[in-house]
């Protein structure tokens, strides 16, 4: 990306993180372009890469809107996602080696940006745990997983003191698995995904609740 299109992304991902710009809502070129002070090329190639981001969908001809979210389906795929990952870590105690557990441990981190960014850090993460296990099946469905439920999870990232809870449930995860200590690391990636669950839909909630009360009344 340019230095223009790094600044449109970077505010725009944060307006749809933050729910400044509510899920379901068109993102029109023409009106970002006179928002943002640039012509629709830039716009375009921001919209396109948060589109791969799965944080905007198109809609055939109708353009791109934000995407929209459904807890009831965040739900049912953080269910899906707890069996993956308990199959995962597991099986990473029985095969992975200890200098693949070491080069986890080195390459998942990332920056701490409080911008939902963070994102990207954790799923390295799980995705790591899930090669560590040697099992194709759950690397693809993991991955499928995180497109799926990405643009809720970003919210789980808008806070240094979370971030730095993840990192310690991360390294408490990868010692139970460099130990073989499959029921440990099987409590520690549970407590861990839960407590996610549990801030993330407490998150939604707030920012939605903000989203929508700050509609006009005779919009609404």
């Amino acid at each position: 990306m340019t230095t223009v299109q790094r600044a449109v992304y970077q505010q725009l991902k944060h307006s749809i993180t933050s729910f400044e710009l509510r899920p379901g809502a068109r993102l029109v070129e023409d009106d970002l372009a006179e928002q943002f002070g640039v012509s629709r090329t830039p716009i375009r190639e921001v919209l396109r890469s948060l589109e791969q981001e799965g944080l905007v969908v198109g809609s055939g001809g109708r353009g791109r809107f934000v995407r929209e979210i459904s807890l009831h389906d965040y739900e049912d795929v953080s269910r899906a996602r707890l069996a993956l990952e308990d199959l995962a870590v597991v099986q990473a105690c029985e095969r992975s080696s200890d200098e693949a557990i070491d080069r986890l441990r080195a390459t998942w981190d990332g920056e701490e940006a409080v911008d939902g960014s963070y994102v990207h850090a954790d799923e390295r993460f799980h995705c790591g745990i899930a090669r560590l296990a040697e099992n194709a099946f759950v690397i693809d469905t993991l991955a499928r997983v995180n497109d799926r439920i990405r643009i809720i999870r970003v919210t789980d990232f808008t806070d240094a003191e979370r971030i730095q809870t993840v990192r310690t449930e991360h390294d408490a995860i990868l010692a139970a698995v460099q130990q073989r200590d499959a029921e440990r690391a099987r409590a520690a990636m549970r407590s861990h995904i839960e407590g996610s669950y549990t801030n993330i839909r407490s998150l939604i909630a707030r920012a939605l609740e903000r989203a929508y009360l700050d509609i006009p009344m005779e919009t609404r």
